[in-house]
């Protein structure tokens, strides 16, 4: 009788272990807004966002919020992003930088365009095999959609960007800017 209990007893807590080990625990992912922190224009990594300007009442405008949490941004499904790859040590002879900013504003609500300075964020720069600087990246989920390989293009300026990102289906609101 003794016996049979403990066969019985083992044969449980062995089906109770095989159950732990079978059973996988839901990953949390965090929403894109979650891995935003405080206003920053040195960050890093940074993300566009077109929200309100504190103090300026009812008016609207390109935020830099520093990403706090870059592998939960990069990962999550909610939002593509727009990887605006950069150098801080580089001056901006084009204007470059002034086009992204009206282009997150008129991608509002359809694609996060994050700026990321190369320079600082190397690991970032060679998962997404970026080979020049300034270059954009489309991504969800953590995989590169589309690249825009400007080191392939000779001579380009923000409205190929533009066309770019529209021919990858994301249609900028010029309205926006107005």
């Amino acid at each position: 009788m003794r016996s049979r209990i403990r066969i019985t007893a083992l044969l449980l807590l062995v089906s109770l272990l095989f159950c732990f080990a079978s059973c996988k625990k839901e990953e949390t992912t965090k929403s894109y807004t979650e891995c935003l922190g405080k206003y920053s224009y040195d960050c890093p990594v940074c993300a566009m966002v077109y929200e309100p300007v504190a103090g300026e009442d009812g008016a609207y405008g390109i935020q830099y919020r520093e990403v706090t949490d870059v592998d939960a941004l990069i990962a999550q499904q909610e939002m593509p992003l727009l990887l605006y790859f950069y150098s801080s040590t580089a001056t901006d002879h084009s204007g470059i930088t002034a086009g992204v900013e009206d282009l997150a504003q008129t991608l509002d609500g359809q694609i996060l365009v994050v700026a990321v300075d190369s320079m600082q964020q190397r690991d970032i720069v060679t998962y997404y095999a970026v080979e020049a600087i300034p270059e954009f990246v489309i991504s969800s989920g953590g995989n590169k959609v589309a690249a825009f390989e400007g080191q392939n293009r000779g001579t380009w300026g923000i409205n190929d960007v533009v066309s770019w990102i529209s021919e990858n289906g994301y249609t900028p609101d010029m309205t926006k800017l107005e």
